[in-house]
């Protein structure tokens, strides 16, 4: 198990070094203090999960995250001391699989890695087929008219959970529960992030979806 840290703070970075060593001994935390650094390192090396802080010097970590995706779904965690919703938000949308404010509680974290990495293991041989749509959860993507778009896991998570409960309306508790395990206020501006990204990627028009539907803002149906 590789855990890459993208973090121009040191003590940071030897912080969470310290909490992997003393509570997931089997897992090795890779350090990087540049964009630059972590994008190679990514690449060499194909860590697990990688932590992004936000506020990186020299290069926008919002582009570095873009970066990424541009070559690897790999589950990321944003890190920021600012609790500014907007950030939230775009990292989110640029695909993030969860965010954290800084000073975070160690433990804490390791139970946010480990969630994400339990939830992303799911049958590779199951496959779903709709609208002219085939989704393989295992593989984290879809294929629509011939074209393979990937998900990130957190995408996959919500997507699944709703195909499982097609035609039901899956609220946000209970979709806060199955990706975060854990429900708190506020969580829904970050899943609504989540269901504008999967509509992009399913609808033939997002600004009027017919596979996801919202509920009376209590959740979301999936018409199929």
């Amino acid at each position: 198990m590789k855990i890459l840290v993208i973090d121009s703070n040191h003590t940071v970075s030897e912080l969470i070094s310290l909490s992997v060593e003393v509570g997931w001994p089997e897992a090795q935390v890779l350090s990087a203090s540049t964009g630059k650094k972590g994008l190679d390192i990514l690449e060499q090396q194909q860590p697990d999960i990688v932590l992004l802080d936000l506020n990186m010097p020299n290069i926008s970590s919002f582009e570095i995250l873009k970066e990424i995706r541009l070559f690897s779904s790999v589950p990321l965690i944003a890190l920021s001391v600012r609790n500014d919703e907007q950030d939230v938000v775009r990292a989110l949308s640029r695909g993030a699989d969860d965010y954290i404010i800084k000073p975070f509680r160690q433990m804490e974290l390791l139970a946010r890695i480990k969630t994400i990495l339990r939830r992303l293991h799911l049958p590779d041989g199951e496959t779903y087929s709709f609208a002219d749509i085939h989704f393989i959860p295992g593989k984290h993507k879809i294929i629509k008219n011939n074209e393979e778009t990937a998900l990130t896991g957190t995408e996959t998570t919500i997507l699944h959970k709703l195909v499982q409960n097609k035609r039901n309306c899956v609220t946000y508790q209970a979709l806060a529960q199955t990706v975060w395990d854990e429900y708190y206020p506020g969580i829904e501006s970050s899943i609504r992030v989540y269901i504008r990204s999967l509509r992009k990627k399913l609808e033939d028009n997002p600004s009027s979806p017919k596979l996801i539907l919202t509920h009376r803002s209590q959740g979301y149906i999936m018409q199929i």
